[in-house]
């Protein structure tokens, strides 16, 4: 099985925030845009995959991470290749992180 299309991910968000996303200048996994209530949307799409010993890995980089910190809304959405899409908002997900 494979992850799911980003393009899948975007129609889904854009119907649940009432947004119109479009790619992030030089990123192919960034999307952003504004909610019908004004708020400024970004979300990041980066692949992730499971080992054999079912742990997650995925790239998240600081590029990511400052793009993301600009947004009132800011979704990380996990795309395994096992086809499971987990949607993560980064503001409660930064507290687990480290540098």
């Amino acid at each position: 099985m494979s992850a799911i299309s980003i393009e899948s991910i975007v129609r889904d968000i854009e119907d649940k925030t009432k947004s119109v996303l479009s790619v992030y200048p030089r990123k192919k996994i960034i999307f952003t845009g504004k909610t019908n209530d004004s708020k400024s949307i970004a979300i990041v799409t980066p692949e992730s995959s499971l080992n054999t010993a079912d742990k997650g890995l995925v790239d998240f980089t600081l590029i990511q991470k400052n793009i993301l910190l600009e947004f009132d809304i800011a979704l990380i959405i996990f795309r395994l290749t096992n086809g499971e899409v987990f949607y993560v908002n980064y503001e409660e997900l930064k507290l687990f992180l480290t540098e």
